[in-house]
């Protein structure tokens, strides 16, 4: 009796309960038909990482406006502790792939229209090779650093937002964070008489590796060893560096710019000093939104009319010390 009168005073309290449950509900707008399929995630560790991988949790199908709604119950949310889960709600549709990625509120949440959450988002084009990531730009036109054999490329657009989401009639409310990120199909492009990068199969002194997995075009990551200072290529001959392309770019912390020294000579001693180049350091703070293979994608170049047959490549932070580079997908002279 006494645990049954406790329990109703919890009720009556307002206090949080395991068998609480919420709506998350929205309408698919894009390409939309009756009866299709919109699946709900939820990641597997209760934390606010939104990169912790997704695992399937219910199904549900549009009724004929296109709504939808999924009904999860606190348990659900929680998981017992007071971290919280990142969800998503995933539909393919004619053009694409929807996805919206939140954590529940303590309240229903309506996502609203899939039209109006990419309305006036951020447009990407990415690029692929052998299924890994090559490319992303934001620049119109799409990338200038094409792999040089055949690629698959898509457009992407992107949002983040913060929902101020009411929860109770007393005025409190709780701010959560919804992305909101429609991909295109992948298309797949020939490019089997594109030009050789000069830049391709250089040497990569110090990197126990052959060959050198940052000139071998494969845009796999390969990461450095603990508190690597710099990258060194040794192109063989004299190389153009004044255009280069930095894929996949991961460092231990933002750089605002990066040096470049060279020698005509194989001597790793004898350094000279570059023209060097200024970086974005919010660029790395973008990139970290995306949840598929990390890094910075960067145009750039050495500056001035030498030809290095040795080049070495440096980050350094707004206090001008050095940021160690963790890894690294591929660099492109061209």
């Amino acid at each position: 009796m006494r645990r049954a009168l406790c329990f109703t005073a919890l009720v009556l309290a307002g206090c949080p309960l395991p068998e609480d449950s919420f709506v998350v509900s929205g309408r698919v707008t894009i390409g939309h038909a009756a009866n299709s399929e919109v699946r709900l995630l939820r990641s597997r560790f209760a934390s606010e990482t939104r990169c912790d991988s997704f695992e399937p949790l219910d199904v549900t199908h549009t009724d004929a406006d296109g709504r939808y709604a999924f009904t999860v119950i606190r348990q659900q949310v929680t998981a017992g502790v007071t971290g919280r889960r990142f969800f998503a709600v995933e539909a393919d549709v004619e053009a694409g792939t929807f996805t919206q990625r939140f954590w529940f509120p303590d309240a229903d949440l309506d996502l609203g229209d899939t039209d109006a959450a990419i309305d006036g988002t951020k447009r990407f084009t990415e690029q692929r090779l052998d299924g890994r990531l090559a490319w992303r730009s934001a620049v119109p036109g799409g990338p200038s650093n094409a792999p040089d054999r055949p690629f698959e490329s898509r457009k992407v657009f992107a949002q983040r937002e913060w929902r101020t989401v009411p929860i109770d009639s007393l005025g409190r409310f709780d701010v959560v964070p919804v992305e909101s990120r429609f991909e295109a199909p992948w298309t797949r492009f020939d490019r089997a008489t594109q030009q050789v990068p000069p830049g391709r199969g250089a040497k990569c002194p110090f990197i126990d590796v052959v060959p050198c997995p940052l000139t071998d075009g494969r845009f796999e990551p390969f990461v450095f060893p603990p508190d690597t200072p710099a990258l060194i290529l040794n192109f063989g001959h004299e190389t153009d560096t004044s255009r280069l392309g930095l894929h996949g770019l991961v460092l231990q912390r933002p750089a605002v710019k990066a040096r470049f020294d060279f020698n005509f000579f194989v001597d790793y001693t004898q350094w000279n000093p570059m023209i060097p180049a200024r970086l974005d350091p919010d660029l790395f703070a973008r990139e970290s939104d995306h949840c598929d293979e990390p890094g910075v994608f960067i145009n750039t170049g050495s500056g001035g009319s030498v030809s290095p047959v040795l080049f070495r490549m440096r980050f350094e932070d707004a206090e001008g010390l050095t940021v160690p580079i963790v890894s690294l997908s591929e660099v492109t002279v061209r």
